[in-house]
């Protein structure tokens, strides 16, 4: 505990109260004692002195980091990179200069260049914990993760309540099953900073993976009572409202927080990453609308170019993915979400479109096998068990992909698509009745297709239920009565009525 401050004349005034009986003596003694005191800030000042001197003399000056391959990087960072290289030749012992250098470069994915930076910074700097903090980052992003956690291990030993460093250590602990550690580093980072929610989402991480579903529950709450935006707060929540068999409100939390990324804490270089990035909304957003005009080579050049930039950005990987999926490029589309998944692998979303890649390149097996990793992530999500749907469709085990199906209607109700399958396997199968109830729904769910309104015509007729046959007819008519299958379809009915 800290003691009350004195003022310089209370404490002469106190010092000569206690040495009134001794008037001589306190008189020698005081030149003698403010001599130790000058000798002493001298002594310190010039051991001072004497190791800036000898870190001049020994320890070179770090040279600037170049881009390796400056032809992929995009115009503006590159004018800011040589500016900021500029400023290190200027002052090339200044930490800050190289830390501002690194900065520009983890923040466009230039991550083997920062590191380098940062690691200049700290011999520069060896007692500011930010130049450790970002090699850490780095390391991660690059996915060396041994090494990335010895430098955390480091971090954390040497500044002990370095919140963002401790949350990093722990998720990389998480990632490697050491579960105890990582508990004690989300614990440290929730006692840090009690009023953020990224120390109490950590620990519903770890709680969920320990089957303390309980306890991940009560953190996860916690997290989001802090951050109700924070949406993988509320897919972890789903997880442990799963493990504790609410499955209603399990569902409605893991729709809520799927394919959500983690938060990380911020540092002192946020203001600097924040300055020099380069924005990828605005690449996504570009990219999506050239896509939907059918003009997909542009759109991926745009994607690739962000991507480069950044790297891990789980959002740039999933819409590239995508435009590769659509233009049939799968080995492209499967290697992109296979670092998504090494990114969050608990997201179920990237397994969903492997298992698309897989079977789009003629290896069913594989596709079954990312289709179930998909279900066991997020079995209550309707769109996990349809996908497992079609994949054992198009493997012809049509028994199970209609148990798939009826799984998927449970938690999607809406879905049109879960339902016309479903007719489809029942007309195959010869049970015209559950086709037509089947085709009844979907009719109900999309009005406006008119093969469903004949398929469902086609069945109430085969069943010899005529008035809902031409009921289903006048929908169909209505909406493009000179249709060809609509034309057919009314020829066949009237046929029945001679």
């Amino acid at each position: 505990m800290s003691q009350p401050r004195t003022s310089a004349a209370g404490l002469r005034a106190r010092n000569s109260a206690k040495a009134a009986p001794a008037t001589s003596r306190a008189g020698k003694s005081a030149p003698r004692t403010r001599v130790i005191a000058t000798l002493g800030f001298m002594s310190l000042t010039l051991a001072g002195t004497v190791v800036y001197m000898l870190r001049e003399r020994f320890i070179p000056a770090p040279e600037v980091v170049a881009i390796e391959s400056p032809g992929d990087v995009d115009s503006a960072v590159l004018e800011d990179a040589r500016r900021l290289q500029d400023a290190v030749r200027a002052t090339p012992r200044s930490a800050a200069a190289h830390g501002e250098l690194g900065a520009c470069y983890e923040t466009n994915g230039l991550r083997s260049e920062a590191l380098d930076c940062y690691r200049n910074a700290e011999k520069l700097d060896p007692a500011n914990p930010v130049w450790l903090f970002h090699q850490g980052v780095c390391l991660q992003s690059l996915h060396r993760g041994d090494e990335a956690l010895e430098v955390l291990a480091r971090l954390t030993h040497e500044s002990p309540t370095h919140a963002p460093g401790l949350y990093r250590y722990g998720e990389g602990l998480l990632l490697n099953d050491k579960l105890e550690q990582a508990e004690q580093c989300f614990l440290r980072v929730a006692k840090l900073r009690e009023n953020e929610p990224n120390g109490y989402f950590g620990l519903a991480e770890v709680y969920n993976r320990l089957r303390r579903y309980q306890d991940a529950k009560i953190n996860a709450e916690k997290a989001i009572a802090l951050a109700p935006d924070y949406r993988a707060a509320r897919y972890s929540l789903g997880i442990a409202l799963r493990g504790l068999g609410r499955l209603d409100e399990a569902e409605r939390e893991l729709s809520a927080g799927k394919e959500a990324p983690r938060w990380y804490l911020g540092d002192e270089l946020d203001p600097l990453l924040a300055k020099y990035g380069v924005n990828t909304k605005d690449a996504i957003n570009k990219a999506m609308r050239l896509a939907q005009l059918n003009r997909r080579p542009e759109a991926e050049v745009i994607l690739d170019k962000a991507l480069q930039a950044h790297p891990d950005d789980l959002a740039l990987l999933n819409n590239l993915a995508a435009i590769c999926i659509d233009s049939a490029k799968y080995d492209k589309g499967a290697e992109l979400l296979t670092r998504a998944t090494r990114i969050d692998p608990g997201n179920f979303g990237p397994y969903i479109n492997l298992s698309v890649c897989s079977g789009s390149t003629g290896n069913p097996t594989q596709a079954l096998e990312y289709a179930d990793k998909a279900v066991a992530l997020a079995p209550n999500v309707g769109q996990t068990h349809l996908n497992r749907a079609n994949m054992l469709i198009a493997m012809k085990r049509d028994d199970e992909a209609l148990l798939s199906l009826q799984q998927a209607a449970k938690f999607d109700t809406r879905n049109v698509d879960v339902f016309t399958k479903q007719g489809d396997i029942f007309v195959k199968q010869k049970r015209w009745e559950d086709a037509f109830n089947v085709f009844s729904t979907a009719a109900q769910l999309a009005p406006q297709v008119i093969s469903i309104h004949l398929n469902r015509g086609v069945m109430a007729a085969f069943i010899g239920r005529l008035q809902e046959a031409r009921e289903s007819l006048a929908a169909a008519e209505q909406i493009s009565p000179n249709d060809p299958k609509v034309i057919n379809f009314r020829n066949s009915l009237a046929k029945l009525d001679e």
